[in-house]
């Protein structure tokens, strides 16, 4: 076989070599590999690696043969280096390969001999081999006509595409071909022995090669981690961030899919992050948005675009991706080629475009691999990468999509990269892929949207309206949302498992229950071995799950959202959802269930405890008075409302009653106001003793706006925060306000000039909203961290924290001043009361589904409500927490318990579309309850006679709070997930179209 041995002896043609490296230039007792598991660290030095290479070495220059020697995979990966080594030292070149089905490989190679720890049928042992603690045996298979010669050094390993630019091929790969790239990124990023770079790229891709041989020939430190470890998304950041890794790779698909956004901005892409470069290649690069919204604004990670083909042996060009670069990358742009690397752009029939569109061929003088059963080749070699690029005058290459994305469609041509990019423009899409089923001759679109979650629907119809500017034959048969796209090994998006994804949602309709059930659950979170959440389920999914079910069946699922978020497997979430199918058939299921618990005590009476000065107040009025009062008396704060809730002297409850005195509506919205992203925290309503009144509200997009509403002119300041706002502000004398912020902190800062007065780092996201003591100094406010935090409201100093169960804290906490009391409820079902003075638990109390809402406090001061996301409702004994009765809803409740002024009765409503009031004496009593248009999350609000409720789908309902007969409604443009409130005649809520809307209502007689 002529393999042009003189061409290809690159070992004699560079000017490095990554064995003479590894022998000569390093430090021997330098770490070389740092391997963590869940509980454990292994290190091994140069010198340990030099050793054990040498002893593989020996081992295989016993045997004859073999052009490579193939290793299995399931052998522990800190040990593939020190392999690698040896047989690269033998003259040989390596074999990657997992699973054992890939013994064909082997047989097509012609591969005789393969590292193991695996039983390998009908192979013969040749020798076992203690490699860094792990026993390996080197085994020969039992292939027939085989060669018992190789051309030493010719080639330094064999891999396979991925497929993604066509059929998957062998590629054989010399050492220049990839050394080129590493002396390349070693020289370009200035990697030395300082470094520690992440080996997390499945072995039988070839960017590992990469991450191998830069940390190796650098003489640096190579990070490395178990199978478990990687399948623990946030403890593996946790320890890339703690071990100081400095250079990580990755796709786009991967770093969005894998990792929540909130632990990477808060890690590897934190402010105080020791990650000097970010590589992110083998697919398009992510919307700029969206990498926006992973890193910090303080983070100095160097993020580049890196892009090549397997065919040349990895990269091939390379761009950083920064402010003079951000337009270029946007379109596309692949930046400039590395070492050694050529772009030449073709036309269909082999002709080179100088400027315009082709497709991009890559190649090289020196970075030759041979493909299949190539032999003879003639230098320069190109290779069809099968992307359509567009070259322009100054050679500078653009990305345009796959050129197999043209399909034949009504007998037209339709490019999916087009129709793919077309939508990517949407804000509230970050990824997409199109999938064409030429079976049923059907067009799938898949995307992603930017948002945790949201109304399947209404995304559906502004995707259809934007893409009415393209031409009919790209509107697609069917949309499917879908959080996380299926990825190969590799890390990139698997068309063929969406397809897959897409048939089987197309075909939802026609099947039962348990298909049904199952097509979702393998959808939305995929394994069936385990739990909802540790087979990759999270709180949005499961709501997906429970929304699509219920839709499906027209029924309510009320306790499945708690099993699926409490980790309960697939069999016992299928028989719970069968047997509230077989309870629906067999009797009405829509009466609520109460449950009466005798108390136990004498501790419930209704007479109001005499409030007295405690430790608490005599604590706060030993530092002195928070606030400069001698400013201008306009500026003190005489009321706020929110969410249902009243804090202060309303006066404005006569014009409010004069409105409801009126029997017909309608509405009218006077002014909107874009804050850029959706709009899902509560405006907060606040008057000031010069009579002016304000609303506040933040967004999704980190913006805050504060306008006058009481006046024709509605001035407005608009402040920005660094993260995404779902809670809602509290507001202070002189428009200092608190809020906390989905980077973890609690900021306290002035609302009209943006200054921030102080900041207090939690450790995790803040969606509930803060509240404050009677004296208005220390603030309380809860986090996903688990925490509850008591703080200073002049500096920000921590007063006291405490984690009282497991569960992250999102409704907002309720104060009962008599008895000094702070109350809420957690994700993992418990309510708690705490000490307000020293923080400790005064009781607990557990539910076994999460707690969404913010308790309600009847006016006897005695007794507390909490409802739980199932539907379930508690009364308990303020000081004691005695359970005094239940009552059960058939729906999932995130609405906050709004408790009805001067009644011993509460408002809330449930996703199950139904609006609740209910009459609490001694025990509950439903005065009525009003179904709604559409599901509802949002709190309704109470005003005397009317009360006014928001439904997800944008609209809105004004009803008698008597008889609960709904008067009137109107439609918002988009979801509604914020929950109105009413000041006189005008409405404030938040939308999911970016905008806060000012409604009037008029009289409509």
């Amino acid at each position: 076989m002529d393999l042009n041995a003189k061409r290809f002896k690159v070992s004699d043609e560079t000017n490095f070599n990554l064995l003479n490296t590894m022998c000569n230039n390093f430090l021997m007792n330098n770490i070389a590999i740092e391997f963590h598991d869940e509980d454990f660290i292994k290190k091994i030095t140069y010198n340990e690696i030099e050793n054990t290479k040498s002893e593989i070495k020996d081992i295989l220059l016993k045997i004859n043969g073999s052009q490579f020697i193939a290793i299995d995979l399931e052998i522990e990966n800190f040990c593939i280096p020190s392999l690698i080594l040896g047989i690269l030292s033998t003259g040989r070149g390596f074999l990657n390969i997992s699973p054992l089905s890939s013994l064909d490989l082997c047989s097509r190679l012609k591969v005789q001999y393969l590292f193991t720890k695996t039983t390998i049928p009908d192979a013969k042992l040749i020798q076992h081999l203690n490699c860094h603690g792990e026993n390996i045996q080197l085994v020969k298979l039992k292939f027939t006509h085989l060669e018992e010669s190789f051309y030493k050094n010719y080639f330094t390993y064999a891999i396979t595409t991925s497929g993604t630019t066509g059929i998957s091929k062998i590629v054989k790969v010399p050492q220049a071909s990839i050394m080129y790239n590493i002396f390349d990124l070693r020289t370009r990023f200035s990697i030395n022995e300082r470094d520690k770079i992440a080996q997390l790229t499945p072995l039988t891709f070839d960017p590992c090669i990469v991450e191998i041989f830069l940390a190796l020939y650098s003489n640096c430190t190579l990070f490395m981690a178990s199978r478990n470890l990687q399948n623990n998304s946030r403890k593996l950041l946790e320890i890339m961030d703690r071990e100081k890794v400095t250079l990580f790779q990755t796709t786009p698909s991967l770093l969005f899919g894998k990792f929540a956004k909130i632990d990477l901005k808060h890690g590897i892409l934190g402010e105080r992050s020791n990650l000097r470069i970010l590589l992110l290649g083998g697919e398009p690069f992510p919307k700029i948005s969206a990498l926006e919204s992973i890193k910090d604004k303080q983070n100095k990670t160097r993020i580049f675009n890196i892009y090549g083909i397997t065919e040349i042996s990895c990269w091939a060009s390379i761009v950083e991706f920064n402010k003079e670069t951000e337009n270029d990358i946007s379109h596309g742009f692949l930046g400039d080629p590395l070492f050694e690397t050529l772009f030449e752009v073709r036309t269909e029939d082999d002709k080179i475009v100088k400027e315009g569109e082709g497709i991009l061929f890559i190649g090289s003088q020196k970075r030759i691999c041979l493909i299949d059963e190539e032999i003879n080749v003639t230098s320069p070699v190109f290779r069809n990468t099968g992307d359509k690029v567009k070259i322009d005058n100054t050679k500078r290459v653009f990305y345009k999509g796959r050129n197999n994305k043209i399909i034949k469609r009504f007998g037209n041509k339709v490019d999916l990269s087009k129709l793919e990019n077309a939508i990517l423009k949407l804000k509230s899409i970050q990824n997409c892929c199109c999938i064409w089923n030429e079976n049923e001759q059907k067009l799938h679109v898949c995307v992603t949207p930017v948002l945790n979650f949201k109304e399947e629907n209404i995304l559906k119809l502004d995707l259809m309206s934007h893409l009415q500017t393209l031409t009919s034959i790209y509107r697609p048969d069917e949309i499917h949302i879908i959080n996380n796209f299926p990825l190969t090994e590799n890390g990139k998006i698997c068309y063929q498992s969406l397809k897959k994804i897409c048939i089987e949602k197309h075909k939802l309709f026609n099947k039962n229950l348990e298909s049904i059930f199952s097509n979702l659950w393998k959808l939305l979170a995929g394994s069936f071995e385990c739990g909802f959440i540790k087979s990759g389920g999270n709180s949005v999914a499961a709501l997906q799950i429970v929304n699509s079910l219920s839709e499906k069946f027209q029924q309510e699922f009320p306790e499945l959202l708690g099993l699926l978020l409490n980790d309960a497997n697939y069999s016992n979430c299928l028989t719970y959802i069968q047997s509230e199918m077989k309870k629906n058939k067999e009797q009405d299921n829509s009466e609520p269930r109460i449950e009466i618990f005798p108390s136990s005590s004498n501790n419930v009476s209704k007479e109001k405890k005499n409030f007295t000065k405690n430790k608490f107040l005599e604590r706060n009025e030993e530092k002195g008075n928070l606030i400069n009062y001698e400013d201008e008396l306009n500026d003190k704060c005489l009321w706020q409302k929110c969410r249902g809730f009243t804090n202060g002297e309303d006066n404005e409850i006569e014009n409010e009653k004069a409105i409801c005195l009126k029997r017909k509506f309608k509405f009218e919205i006077i002014k909107c106001f874009d804050l850029k992203k959706c709009i899902d925290a509560s405006a907060t309503i606040f008057q000031y003793s010069s009579g002016k009144v304000f609303a506040t509200v933040g967004s999704h997009s980190g913006m805050i706006i504060t306008l006058e509403i009481n006046s024709n002119s509605y001035e407005n300041y608009i402040i920005q925060l660094p993260d995404r706002i779902e809670a809602s502000i509290l507001v202070f004398d002189h428009f200092r306000a608190v809020v906390g912020c989905y980077d973890g902190n609690v900021y306290c800062l002035n609302l009209k000039s943006g200054e921030i007065f102080w900041k207090f780092q939690t450790g995790d996201a803040i969606k509930c909203t803060a509240i404050t003591c009677l004296e208005k100094k220390n603030i309380f406010v809860g986090s996903y961290d688990r925490h509850m935090y008591c703080l200073s409201l002049e500096n920000g100093l921590e007063l006291w924290r405490m984690k009282a169960s497991e569960g992250s804290i999102s409704g907002t906490a309720r104060l009962h001043n008599e008895t000094q009391s702070l109350f809420f409820g957690t994700l993992n079902g418990t309510c708690v009361s705490l000490d307000q003075v020293s923080g400790n638990i005064k009781w607990q109390y557990s539910f076994l589904d999460p707690v969404f809402s913010a308790p309600a406090i009847l006016e006897t001061g005695n007794v507390i409500i909490f409802a739980s996301v199932s539907g379930k409702l508690a009364c308990l004994n303020i000081e004691s927490g005695e359970k005094l009765w239940t009552y059960t809803i058939n729906g999932n409740i995130f609405s906050h318990l709004v408790t009805v002024k001067n009644r011993e009765s509460i408002l809330f409503a449930s996703r199950n579309k139904i609006l609740y009031y209910l009459e609490c004496n001694l025990k509950p009593n439903l005065k009525f309850s009003s179904m709604m248009e559409n599901s509802i999350i949002a709190t309704p609000w109470y005003a005397e006679k009317l009360i006014l409720i928001a439904c997800i789908d944008g609209s809105l309902q004004i009803l008698d709070s008597n008889s609960g007969e709904i008067l009137t409604s109107y439609k918002l443009p988009g979801e509604v997930f914020s929950s109105p409130v009413l000041y006189r005649d005008l409405i404030i809520v938040g939308c999911r179209d970016n905008n806060l809307y000012i409604l009037k209502l008029f009289d409509s007689n």
